[in-house]
């Protein structure tokens, strides 16, 4: 069982457990974007877990695609960022598992 001591202290608790994630969360996002560079085709192919170059092409030419890139003369050259965010909107249920329904 708990006290009452205990129980009074939880929302407090829940407040500086709430503060520490922000913290976490702006350090993270600080963190990706200094981490943002650009990187080549055979990079772009393992962060994105395509498995060809002509699938990659395909998909960063798909309107609406979230792979962001950058022509240099002949060569190309992707976002890590865009990269890191195509390959985690492919997971399913990457954010919140969906709820299981018991059938009885």
């Amino acid at each position: 069982m708990t006290s009452l001591e205990q129980l009074a202290a939880l929302p407090a608790q829940l407040q500086e457990l709430s503060q520490r994630m922000l913290q976490m969360e702006w350090r993270l996002l600080a963190y990706v974007e200094s981490v943002n560079d650009e990187v080549d085709t055979h990079e772009a192919l393992k962060i994105t877990g395509i498995k060809s170059r002509d699938t990659l092409i395909k998909e960063r030419d798909r309107p609406g695609s979230l792979i962001k890139y950058s022509k240099h003369g002949r060569s190309v050259s992707y976002s890590r960022k865009s990269c890191i965010d195509y390959k985690l909107s492919r997971r399913l249920n990457q954010y919140s598992p969906a709820p299981m329904r018991l059938i009885s």
